[in-house]
């Protein structure tokens, strides 16, 4: 018994390239804890808790942006001296204009 075998083309391999991480609110606000500064540390400094920012990152992921008001954000963007609209859209210059 003779079986014929169909050669094929081979089949292409699509890579996918993974989209590039997009810097979120949160990533911004740590860029600006000091080297020797710990997260807790850091954030107490800023008058904020750890769960706030668990909080801020779970919303990130879900929904592309921080579960937070515009008041929060500007309070954390005067007491870190940025500008908030780097802050927290990532866009214009990172740090406040001097009065």
């Amino acid at each position: 018994m003779h079986v014929a075998i169909e050669q094929t083309a081979p089949r292409r391999r699509r890579i996918v390239q993974p989209a590039p991480a997009r810097e979120m609110f949160t990533d911004r606000l740590l860029s600006l804890r000091r080297p020797h500064d710990s997260q807790s540390l850091f954030l107490g400094r800023i008058g904020l808790r750890r769960q706030q920012l668990v909080n801020w990152r779970r919303d990130e992921d879900r929904l592309g942006y921080p579960g937070t008001n515009v008041k929060t954000v500007m309070r954390i963007a005067e007491d870190l001296n940025v500008n908030p609209q780097w802050l927290l859209f990532g866009t214009g210059p990172q740090w406040a204009e001097p009065d």
